[in-house]
């Protein structure tokens, strides 16, 4: 034979597999009970099998003559989480393409019917991008080969492979992002110390004192954007992981073209951890720094990487800017580092910009507001890494972070224990949803019927419907009014300050940033008031089912991003309007006046700026209710399969049983887990008093 007819002959098989796995494919639509399946269901499960197994026959004879001829397999492959996400993203493609906005053109729409399809639509691609989420952090191996890889104890390994198999026998796949990682955190030797802050908090100033040397970028606009783990070497070096390529070794100079937003804007270069690899006598053997991208900012790509990592860490450290004071995103930090069991320290940073007094005051502030937000005491520390209260920050550091560098190995094996319980008590928690009833209580009758509970469900769905049908609108579509509302104003404003006799050529500039504040304000308004709304469904829904009656969102979501701040930039081009005081004697007139200028010379100008805040606002719209549906999307899946049961709102006595099995098992894993974690944390918390 030539070449001409094995490649006649390899083409030919793989014709044949393709037709194979188009049987497969029709085999496991019958199997799935599909109901847009366009099989009959007429093909019994043996039968399936059988046929299943003469398949595979074929397969195993087709590569045996291939090996007997000679035929060596040329075919390119193609990874499979590739394909997927790109079939994902078609998927995603063809909902966009069904939203009341492209329906337009086949017809007259009615608001109520445009508000149903488009709440449709946003559950589906929360789906989707939930699905294209797990995929993008699976590493493509088998969990129970990377536990037999892990260097860790057979405990650790029996506890997350048990947790493992209950996630995936009850099907709770939102839990999978969580376990997941866990695991991460076993495949790390390194008791990780994370520092968290809002931008220019002076985290990587801090770290850069403490290594004795300038290693990492700082500035006054936001520097850090991809996690930078700091760890001890040999020799000094950079290593840059990123999502789609292997990782590259650079020189210690180069850092910047990666971790900075100047030099990798919006992480355009794909980045997901740069390395630091230093001889330095700071950096203890298995101890890593983690500088993590400040929140707070315009750029939400760092601050989202920061939140997602923050479950990970062993320690947590945030830096409270001393100038700045303490604001919602520190809280939110701290409840972050408290939900998922951290040990925690605070640091008043910029100590330096205050007296003796003044920090003890800033101290005691601090510590009232946490004990008032989060209900525990948690370790302050004010440091600084400028002169002349640099001792400050190696007190810090001699009292708080080398006794930890000490124990690192004891301390790394305690963090994992707390992870894991932490991730068994959820576990725990759901399924004591799925089975009904609370941990303390038999089961509950449930006061409503399943068409009562499945009109709340609908009900709720709709209230996401309705923030989902604003996302639809195009944002000109009420701009000609608020613009115009907004001139209007502006003059009255103008010639207010001129009988005042002030003069304030920003008037109208003022003006311009309240209406855009106004307009992100009734977006967070709009998600605040979704939000309540939603838990109050859920906790009906759960007291229905004899669950738990304290079900929030919070426990499930972050706070908000921040807002759109107003564009500093396009407010610069606003032109800058005055009135003169003699005119002013003459309100209506000089309203008049004024506003007639302002259309003639600022309208162009205030209707491009507040068109592109409305689309910010938008998008910021679009992220949080994604955000907000997914939470609250985990919590109802768990009722979703006892209402399509006998309709008595329990599972049945088989999956009971199983379910009343695995909440023993959690609950012998929990105590072990937990002991030892309590232990490390009385005696933490001990030495930091």
């Amino acid at each position: 034979m030539n070449q001409n007819h094995r490649r006649r002959i390899e083409s030919t098989f793989r014709h044949i597999d393709n037709r194979l796995a188009e049987i497969e494919a029709i085999l496991q639509a019958v199997g799935s009970q599909s109901p847009f399946s366009p099989y009959a269901l007429d093909v019994e499960p043996m039968a399936r099998h059988t046929v299943a197994s003469y398949i595979q026959r074929l397969r195993e004879k087709m590569w045996t003559a291939m090996q007997d001829l000679d035929i060596s397999d040329t075919g390119h492959r193609t990874g499979a989480a590739w394909a997927i996400g790109c079939s994902l993203t078609g998927v995603l493609i063809d909902l966009a393409d069904m939203e009341p906005e492209h329906l337009l053109g086949y017809g007259h729409l009615e608001p109520e019917a445009a508000q149903k399809i488009a709440g449709v639509c946003a559950d589906l691609q929360r789906l989707c991008r939930g699905a294209q989420a797990y995929l993008s952090r699976s590493r493509g191996d088998d969990l129970a080969q990377r536990l037999v890889r892990l260097a860790t104890t057979p405990d650790n390994r029996q506890a997350v492979s048990t947790l493992e198999g209950v996630i995936t026998r009850h099907g709770l796949v939102e839990l999978h992002p969580m376990l997941e990682s866990v695991v991460e955190r076993l495949e790390s030797a390194d008791l990780e110390v994370a520092f968290f802050g809002r931008v220019s908090s002076g985290k990587s100033s801090l770290l850069n004192y403490l290594l004795g040397e300038e290693i990492l970028p700082i500035g006054v606009l936001p520097v850090t954007a991809v996690l930078t783990r700091l760890c001890r070497a040999e020799q000094n070096e950079l290593v840059v992981q990123f999502e789609i390529s292997q990782p590259q070794h650079w020189p210690l100079n180069r850092i910047a073209e990666f971790v900075t937003e100047e030099g990798n804007p919006d992480n355009r270069r794909h980045v997901t951890e740069v390395q630091v690899r230093l001889a330095n006598p700071r950096l203890a053997e298995g101890v890593a720094f983690m500088d993590t991208p400040g929140v707070g900012s315009l750029a939400t790509l760092g601050a989202a990487q920061t939140k997602a990592y923050l479950p990970r860490c062993d320690v947590g450290v945030l830096l409270i800017d001393a100038g700045a004071g303490m604001n919602h995103e520190d809280i939110a930090l701290l409840r972050g580092f408290f939900d998922a069991a951290i040990p925690a320290m605070i640091l008043i940073s910029k100590a330096d910009l205050l007296n003796e007094a003044d920090r003890r005051r800033v101290t005691d502030y601090v510590n009232e507001q946490v004990h008032k937000e989060i209900g525990h005491e948690i370790p302050i520390y004010p440091v600084s890494a400028r002169p002349p209260e640099m001792a400050l920050a190696d007190r810090w550091f001699r009292e708080a972070i080398a006794p930890l560098t000490e124990r690192h190995q004891e301390l790394a094996a305690q963090s994992i224990h707390r992870k894991t319980a932490h991730l068994a008590e959820l576990v725990a928690s759901y399924l004591e949803i799925l089975l009904g009833r609370s941990e303390d209580a038999a089961p509950a009758e449930t006061g409503s019927n399943p068409s009562e509970i499945e009109a709340m469900l609908a009900e709720a769905n709709n209230r996401i419907a309705a923030v989902a049908a604003r996302l639809t609108q195009p944002v000109e579509i009420d701009l000609a009014e608020r613009v115009a509302k907004t001139l209007e104003q502006a003059a009255r404003n103008i010639v207010a300050v001129a009988r005042r006799g002030e003069a304030c050529p920003e008037a109208l500039v003022a003006t311009v940033a309240t209406e855009m504040v106004a307009t992100a304000e009734d977006a967070r308004r709009q998600m605040e008031e979704l939000v309540r709304s939603l838990e109050q469904t859920l906790r009906k829904v759960s007291q229905a089912f004899g669950g738990p009656e304290n079900l929030t969102l919070q426990e499930t979501t972050a706070d908000f991003t921040p807002l759109p701040r107003a564009d500093e930039e396009r407010l610069n081009g606003v032109p800058r309007m005055r009135c003169s005081k003699v005119l002013s004697r003459w309100p209506a007139l000089a309203v008049w006046q004024v506003r007639r200028r302002i259309v003639r010379q600022a309208e162009v100008a205030v209707w491009s700026t507040l068109r592109d805040h409305g689309e910010k606002v938008r998008t910021w719209l679009k992220e949080n209710l994604e955000n907000t549906g997914n939470a609250y999307e985990a919590y109802v899946a768990l009722f979703r399969d006892q209402l399509s049961r006998a309709g008595e709102g329990r599972v049945g006595s088989q999956d009971a049983e199983q379910v009343q099995a695995d909440l023993a098992l959690l609950r012998e894993m929990v105590p072990s887990c937990a002991a030892s974690s309590c232990a490390e944390t009385d005696g933490k918390t001990n030495s930091h008093d």
